[in-house]
This record gives structure tokens, C-alpha cells and sequence, in this order.
């Protein structure tokens, strides 16, 4: 997790952004001068001082005249003295720049948790710029909770739509379907002749049609999922990719389930289906395997392909974003878990997801990992324990 202290963290307003230096009295107000001046004053009064300490030297009362080397070393360690005080003065008022700077970098990068630090002896217009800087990102960290909320619900409720939906479809539609089979059948059964081709050709089309019904049903919201749970419901997902045409899919490891939110079983669900698909259609790959790992920080998935790769940073600047990989990202971070993917052109993929454990226990409180991997998504660093 990024610790510079400089860029100032979320939960504080501009106004309550820690302030450096002096933090009252007439000196703050004198220090807090616009730059320009402040640097001319600055460079003026050391000028004098160097003009006086020479005044002094040379009319010091005496018989002899000040040696030359004795005033030359005089004037050196002066002006000395003077560009060291100068560059500190000039340091401290150009602070705030390297501050903002920073901060601008650091949203830049994502981080829009930073805020630029306000300093009591900041120029006035720079004071300003921090404040409404950090207004500004206090502004748009809000607008983006309130989107992430709003997304989570969409998702939410398309999950349950699609539950709803695949429900019908096999309690209504499917039913409907296959008792109308079982009629043609029957009748079937008792015809001959000539009459038997349109009743077979039609019994062929109503298992076509129901056979359809079923796998839309299917891909809407597996019925493995709620009565077997994660991994079956992937293993029918892989049959159902299945082909000539595509790689073998190697599922290793279990699915602790009980350890898991609901929220984070659906997510661990909806990437790996993506994923798969992903490889199955798009990669060329040979080999396929999907691995879960209990780690100390939660549940770690990781769908592994020897295929031909892409360049994510590529895709990820692409002006139109692909939905796969920023609906995965999306529903990952729902459930405060980390999605990554590594991939090169010609070397593979790797798509790893981390979902904390949710306290099940007899407390039923969240488990003590799940607090690294959320410090990790906010940071967006990998978890303790990663590989």
C-alpha cells in the first residue's frame, strides 16, 4: 500500500488537510505573501545583508587597512550563507507545487484517495489551487461511490432477472415443450404409414426447440449453481463449450464454498464462465486449466491458457473498453476482491482472481483476511500471500 505522506488520503475535507509550517500568528501571514514577492524580499534582504556585512568590514576603526584575503573570505562565506538561506526560502515556497505535482500523479495512476497537502506558508493563489484541487477530488471520489453503488445494483438485479428468467424457462417453457414431446410420442406410437414423417419431423423440431430452450436457460443462470454450487456449475459450463475444436479444460482444487459471500460466490462464478469463454473461443489454446487455491487472504482462481495471448495494456487504452474484461474487473471489485490478468502476444493468459473470506463461524464476523485484500484492491496491489 502506497505510505508517501504527501499525497493526503480520503475520509479528510480540504479543510481539514494538514497544514505545514507555522500554523498562526502574524509570521504565518507574512510567510503566506503571494511567491513573487516573496522570493523578491528574500533575495533583497540577503543582498543587504551581504552590502553591510561589506560596510562593516570596511570601516572597521584601526590603523591597518582589512587584508584583502581576510575581506575576500569575509564576502565568500556571505554570499554563501545568503544562496543557502535563498534556496531554502525558494524550497519552502515552491513546496506546494511538488505536492500538487504529486498528487495530480498519483490520481493520474488511479489513486483518487490522494490529496494535495495544504501549507500554511504556501502562497495564497497555490492555497487556494490545493483547496479546490482537493474539493474537486472529494467531488468526483463521491460521484464515483455513488457509481460503483449504482453499478452494484444493476448487476445485482440482472442476476436476479436472469434467475428469474432461466426459472421460467425451465419450469414454464421447458415443461410446456416436453410434455407436448411426450404427446407426439405417444401418437407417434400409434400411427403408421405414410403419416408417421410429418409427426417425426415435427417431434424432431420440439426437441430441437426444447433442447435450445434448456441451454438458453442454462447460460442464463446454470441450475448447478444453486444446487450443487460454484465448481459443478463450471464443469457444465466447460461441457458446454466442449468441442473439436476446443482445448481440454483441467479443473484442480475445491471450492470452499461456506467461506464465501454470496456476492463473492456469483463473482467467482461470472469471471471464471467469462474467462473460459474467453479461452475456449478466442486464445487457440491447447490446454486449458482452472486451478482454486485456499490462501490465507481467500479464495485465488487462476484460469491459465497456452494460447496466443493479447497485450491487456493495449486493450485497456483501446478508446472503445471490451465488456468482458471490464465486467469481470467490475464484478470483482463488487465482492473487494482483485482481478488481474497477464498476457503477452504468443505467450498465454493468465487471469487470476482473489475473493476475501466472509466470517461463516459461529461469530458469523468477517474473517480477519478479508482486510488485506481490501487494503490491496484499494492500493491496487497484489495481496499478502500472492503468487
Amino acid at each position: 500500500m502506497n505510505n508517501r505522506s504527501s499525497p493526503q488520503r480520503s475520509g479528510r475535507s480540504s479543510g481539514d488537510s494538514p497544514r505545514e509550517g507555522v500554523s498562526s500568528g502574524p509570521l504565518r501571514a507574512r510567510l503566506a505573501i503571494p511567491l513573487f514577492w516573496k522570493i523578491v524580499l528574500a533575495n533583497g534582504a540577503l543582498m543587504a545583508l551581504v552590502g553591510w556585512v561589506t560596510i562593516v568590514a570596511l570601516s572597521r576603526p584601526g590603523p591597518e587597512p582589512v587584508d584583502a584575503g581576510v575581506l575576500v573570505v569575509l564576502l565568500l562565506g556571505t554570499l554563501m550563507a545568503a544562496a543557502v538561506v535563498n534556496a531554502w526560502i525558494v524550497a519552502l515556497a515552491l513546496r506546494p507545487l511538488e505536492g500538487l505535482t504529486r498528487t495530480a500523479e498519483a490520481v493520474r495512476l488511479g489513486d483518487l484517495s490522494a490529496r494535495a497537502p495544504v501549507s500554511g506558508l504556501a502562497d495564497r493563489e497555490l492555497d487556494r489551487l490545493a483547496r479546490v484541487l482537493n474539493n474537486m477530488l472529494e467531488a468526483l471520489s463521491a460521484s464515483r461511490e455513488r457509481q460503483k453503488a449504482l453499478s452494484h445494483r444493476v448487476v445485482m438485479a440482472e442476476e436476479r432477472e436472469r434467475e428469474r428468467i432461466a426459472g421460467e424457462l425451465y419450469a414454464g417453457t421447458a415443461q410446456t415443450l416436453a410434455g407436448v414431446l411426450v404427446r407426439l410420442q405417444v401418437v407417434l406410437r400409434q400411427v403408421e404409414g405414410k403419416d408417421r414423417q410429418p409427426l417425426e419431423e415435427l417431434a424432431s423440431e420440439v426437441r430441437s426447440a426444447l433442447e435450445e430452450v434448456r441451454a438458453f436457460a442454462r447460460r442464463l443462470r446454470p441450475p448447478e449453481l444453486d444446487e450443487l454450487g460454484v465448481r459443478p456449475a463450471l464443469e457444465a459450463h466447460a461441457r458446454g463449450l466442449a468441442s473439436s475444436d476446443v482445448a481440454p479444460i483441467d479443473f484442480r482444487g475445491d471450492v470452499p464454498e461456506d467461506r464465501l459471500s454470496e456476492e463473492a460466490r456469483l463473482a467467482l462464478f461470472r469471471v471464471v464462465q467469462e474467462a473460459l469463454t474467453n479461452a475456449a473461443h478466442h486464445s487457440g489454446a491447447s490446454v486449458i486449466t482452472v486451478s482454486f487455491n485456499s490462501i490465507p487472504e481467500g479464495l485465488e482462481a487462476v484460469v491459465e491458457d497456452d494460447g496466443c495471448g493479447f497485450d491487456p495494456e493495449g486493450m485497456a487504452r483501446d478508446p472503445i473498453p471490451r465488456l468482458g474484461l471490464l465486467t469481470m474487473t467490475e464484478r470483482a471489485g463488487y465482492a473487494q476482491g482483485i482481478f488481474k490478468v497477464d498476457s503477452a502476444p504468443g505467450s498465454g493468459t493468465r487471469v487470476r482472481l482473489v475473493l476475501p473470506w466472509t466470517g461463516n463461524g459461529p461469530d458469523g464476523a468477517s474473517g480477519p483476511a478479508t482486510a488485506p485484500v481490501r487494503a490491496a484492491v484499494r492500493s491496487g496491489a497484489e495481496p499478502p500471500g500472492a503468487h
